[in-house]
């Protein structure tokens, strides 16, 4: 009986969270899309991929406190085995809203965000929980895309999360309300196409090429009186609430 009370305690801790009914401006171009993190804090290992149904890939590992940045194609039918057996994933479909998160928990914890059937899917469970041939699937493509050779090609990425939970607490803490950020419109969103991308693939990275595209955010901050700076700021949209960051690889 202990074992079993033991044993549900500690599932609390392993429920996959999942964003639902998020559904992106552009449905037609976030279809076929995964984006991970990989977070393993006892090895002091943490590295982000992103990959389309294609095999085109971008990777960020951080080691050794330096930045590696790999960019490349696998072969597609790496990518299309992935694919599968993220789809079928009950950990990634599962209709569950729980946020729990896996505390006390020292091994390999993947966050994986995806599309299906239009609607984003975010989930973050401990690796192990994941199906055999998932992490076989997992561990293939991982294997082909760290055969590239790193190219620090990017000056930051960008990325917005959506502004719920803790984020909001957060927020909310600092004497800022909800109600007062101005909603920009989709035809003034797009017109800052990395903004826009950024809250159209909520956690993903978005690669920012140069200075230029930096400042460009920057003025855009600026111009909209968006609360916060290029590092963290606040915007609304008709699709939710996001904290977005700029993050310069160091």
């Amino acid at each position: 009986m202990k074992n079993k009370i033991l044993y549900a305690i500690i599932s609390l801790f392993f429920i996959p969270s999942i964003i639902l009914a998020f559904r992106g401006y552009d449905e037609k171009n976030t279809a076929e899309k995964i984006w991970l993190e990989v977070d393993w804090p006892a090895k002091k290992s943490n590295y982000y991929i992103e990959i389309d149904s294609e095999g085109r890939f971008m990777a960020k590992e951080e080691k050794n406190k330096k930045i590696f940045i790999r960019e490349g194609q696998i072969k597609k039918m790496y990518a299309k085995d992935f694919f599968r057996e993220t789809k079928n994933s009950e950990i990634v479909t599962r209709q569950n809203p729980d946020e729990s998160k896996t505390l006390f928990y020292n091994g390999e914890t993947l966050k994986i965000s995806t599309y299906i059937n239009g609607e984003l899917r975010r989930a973050e469970a401990p690796m192990k929980n994941f199906s055999d041939s998932f992490k076989f699937a997992f561990s293939e493509m991982k294997k082909e895309i760290f055969k590239t050779p790193s190219q620090n090609k990017y000056s930051a990425f960008l990325t917005a999360i959506p502004l719920t939970g803790k984020l909001l607490g957060d927020f909310e803490s600092k004497g800022s309300r909800v109600e007062d950020l101005k909603i920009i419109e989709i035809k003034k969103l797009k017109s800052q196409t990395k903004i826009f991308e950024a809250v159209n693939f909520p956690y993903r990275l978005i690669p920012l090429k140069n200075d230029e595209e930096i400042s460009e955010i920057s003025d855009f901050i600026h111009k909209e009186s968006l609360p916060g700076m290029k590092s963290l700021f606040y915007i609304a949209t008709t699709r939710g609430n996001f904290q977005c960051s700029v993050i310069e690889p160091r």
